[in-house]
């Protein structure tokens, strides 16, 4: 049986992804066997835990990106990893590894607003808001995570400056660098049954998710898609169907009118709000909806789109939509690390763009993303 070059490629491709993830798989059984004991003591007599948290205003996609930072500096550091999400139910959304990782806002205003925690606490700031001196202290911290409790804030994909601390630990544990995100994802973000029960069953042809950045409907994005689908050759035939995730409805009214042949499906198209754990359950259908799509078509900047394209866990017969070449191809499922820091004193910034490291297409002069 003869390979073309191509085929030899994917071949290879899909048994580094199946190292990776069984490597993954069995770090992080043992991390849980660790750390998620039977007689786990109750959280104020617990050391060595990181808490996750975030702020009520920022999306579901900021916080999955939050999380997974944070799992990650817990196994590098083997803290025990916890979530505190003070405005939504985290079990309504995620079925996590283990119901004990949730700090329930109760239990964390009593623990660290009423200084009721017996032990030292590390505060870190990982959110947009963070300054160089707050990324300082993660990659140039070693002594300070000696502390009983580190409590990150978070809102950005902070996992390079880890692989720039302990490359080693990455390679260990993840192998392939560039599958980082997609193999936490897919441990720690398992939706749950009432989400599960809101993802179609049969598969689409063509994801496509608009995410417009004007905080309105704006016609261009679907004229936009119909140039990418063109170009690309992804026009949907007569049998098709096309799942559209977007908050404005008039996308797929749009882009149904356009593509005469193929058939338009939506989960819910809801109005810009407050967060609520309806909404957020909606969001995650909609990530799995899109990853489970056969083509799947993003939009720039947005993090809803890095959740769909690592669940999917290939950049392959993926695509992001561009504003100067309609759309450009995937050519990884690792997210950006959108507003990585500028100065570090530890880290010759040289490396920052060495080969672990690409530019991000969205945000090329400030960010940064894994590269195996």
């Amino acid at each position: 049986m003869l390979f073309t070059k191509a085929s030899l490629i994917v071949l290879v491709l899909a048994y580094c992804s199946i190292l990776a993830e069984c490597s993954f798989d069995q770090a992080f059984e043992e991390y849980i066997r660790k750390h998620y004991p039977k007689n786990m003591p109750s959280p104020s007599r617990r050391k060595r835990m990181l808490i996750s948290t975030t702020r009520g205003t920022i999306g579901l996609g900021n916080r999955m990106l939050a999380h997974a930072s944070a799992l990650a500096l817990a196994m590098m550091y083997d803290y025990s990893f916890h979530v505190h999400s003070p405005d939504v139910d985290l079990e309504e959304i995620f079925s996590l590894p283990d119901l004990r990782m949730i700090i329930k806002p109760e239990q964390f205003k009593k623990l660290f607003k009423r200084n009721r925690y017996n032990g030292t606490v590390l505060h870190l700031d990982t959110s947009h808001d963070a300054r160089d001196s707050d990324w300082e202290q993660i990659t140039c911290g070693d002594g300070k995570f000696t502390a009983d409790a580190v409590i990150v804030n978070g809102g950005q994909y902070f996992v390079p400056l880890l692989v720039l601390k302990d490359e080693l630990f990455f390679r260990r544990t993840f192998l392939d660098l560039s599958m980082v995100y997609a193999l936490i994802a897919k441990r720690l973000f398992q939706p749950s049954l009432s989400v599960t029960a809101l993802i179609p069953e049969n598969k689409h042809i063509l994801g496509i998710q608009l995410r417009s950045f004007k905080h309105r409907y704006d016609p261009d994005q679907d004229r936009q898609v119909l140039k990418c689908l063109e170009s690309k050759s992804l026009i949907a035939n007569d049998n098709g169907s096309v799942f559209v995730a977007s908050l404005y409805p008039e996308h797929s009214e749009a882009l149904k009118t356009r593509l005469k042949g193929a058939t338009i499906k939506t989960i819910s198209s809801f109005k810009r709000q407050s967060n609520t754990v309806e909404q957020y359950k909606y969001a995650l259908a909609e990530m799995y909806t899109l990853a489970y799509s056969d083509t799947l078509l993003v939009s720039p900047y947005s993090t809803f789109g890095y959740q769909a394209v690592a669940l999917k866990s290939s950049p392959k017969d993926t695509y992001s939509l561009d504003v100067r070449l309609a759309c450009r191809q995937v050519d990884t499922v690792e997210p950006c690390f959108h507003r990585a820091p500028t100065k570090l004193s530890c880290v010759d910034m040289k490396k920052m763009k060495s080969t672990m490291f690409a530019p991000c297409p969205d945000y090329p002069k400030r960010g940064i993303r894994l590269r195996n």
